[in-house]
């Protein structure tokens, strides 16, 4: 009777244990899988950028910022292939969005009373205080002998206010008309017709860095995080472009992110106290196209936190830069894990070896051809 359960676990294990490339996949096994956008193209899933653009130039009529302003969607297109001309991989589309965030940093567009200025400088004290200033001037010059009381003070703050977001949402709510037509496009792609590819069990967890549910629809993987957001989520989607260049350029944007910062917004919302020379409309979509990446990547820790596996396996990976703090963030916290790096051309092979390099600390680790993962 013992030799009989001893045979079928046997049977059981080598019915479970997939072959390919004398590589084996033990399903009794638990991985960490990570996927990038390679991972969705390989099942036929349109996902480049090439494809949202094309999206995007389909378009017709008007994307609506609020009730009083909206552009048409050939003027959105427009706006946005003069700044980003990205090739096909989306990780470049991501570094070309910094684009977008020095549009608004440093083009000095915005014309208040005679003088230019960035969205950026716009939105600092300094420049709020000098605009009251201009126009309590601007006031009293065309008021003759009245006074103002001190109570105009207040009026004048307020009136600064709209002047100044009126002209940031006039020059600039094609950006967040962008994004919602990102959004709208994402949840357009269709899983039909599609199968299992890679060696990838339901019992796996998974990071993704894709918005799409691939995962879930195709492998039945419920334990997830999607570290940018998910299609289902789409107003929580993070897309866009980080660097220590930009931090150090826009040391506020990375702050805005932290829960610190959001519980003292909300406690000074709830107080009734608005913040002073800041513009709503900025601050909103200046972190539109910026990734809080340091923020992220304390989510992976977090998710990984009370959860078993043993090799970390990433498929579909460019290995760009930009992720470069996510995988040290992994590295830090499992330093004695099995890594394999698959590839899928000679470019991402360069480029894992490369970032195996910059990070170090690896103690077992394997960059391998992507096709090892296939199910045969």
């Amino acid at each position: 009777m013992i030799n009989d359960v001893f045979k079928i676990k046997v049977l059981l294990r080598a019915t479970l244990s997939l072959k390919t490339n004398n590589k084996k996949r033990n399903f009794y096994m638990t991985n960490l899988i990570i996927t990038g956008n390679g991972f969705d193209i390989a099942h036929s899933l349109k996902t480049q950028y090439n494809d949202f653009r094309q999206y995007l130039a389909s378009q017709k009529g008007y994307v609506n910022y609020n009730k009083e302003y909206g552009f048409h969607v050939n003027l959105v297109y427009k706006n946005f292939v003069s700044l980003c001309t990205p090739d096909e991989k989306w990780s470049d589309f991501e570094i070309q969005t910094e684009k977008i965030i020095k549009e608004m940093q440093d083009n000095k567009k915005i014309n208040l009373f005679g003088k230019h200025y960035s969205a950026s400088s716009i939105s600092n004290l300094e420049t709020w205080v000098e605009l009251r200033k201009t126009l309590t001037e601007l006031i009293e010059k065309n008021i003759g002998d009245y006074a103002l009381t001190i109570n105009s003070s207040d009026l004048i703050k307020s009136l600064v206010d709209d002047i100044v977001n009126s002209a940031l949402v006039k020059e600039y709510s094609w950006i967040p008309c962008l994004y919602q037509i990102f959004q709208q496009w994402i949840q357009t792609i269709s899983y039909e017709d599609n199968k299992k590819l890679f060696l990838i069990d339901n019992n796996d967890i998974a990071i993704s860095f894709n918005y799409t549910a691939t995962l879930e629809k195709i492998y039945s993987i419920e334990n997830i995080l999607h570290i940018h957001g998910s299609v289902e989520n789409v107003d929580k989607i993070v897309l866009g472009f980080n660097s220590e260049k930009l931090d150090a350029e826009l040391p506020g944007l990375n702050e805005m992110y932290t829960s610190s910062f959001k519980e003292l917004k909300r406690a000074s919302r709830d107080a009734g106290i608005k913040s002073t020379g800041s513009s709503k409309f900025y601050q909103s979509n200046i972190g539109r196209f910026y990734k809080p990446v340091h923020q992220l990547k304390n989510n992976i820790i977090n998710f990984l936190e009370d959860k078993h596996f043993e090799e970390i396996v990433v498929i579909g990976h460019s290995y760009n830069n930009i992720d470069f703090p996510y995988f040290k963030e992994l590295l830090n916290n499992y330093p004695r894990k099995k890594y394999i790096f698959t590839y899928y051309n000679d470019v991402d092979k360069l480029n894992a070896e490369k970032m195996i390099d910059i990070l170090g600390n690896i103690n077992k680790c394997k960059i391998v051809d992507v096709n090892e993962y296939l199910i045969q």
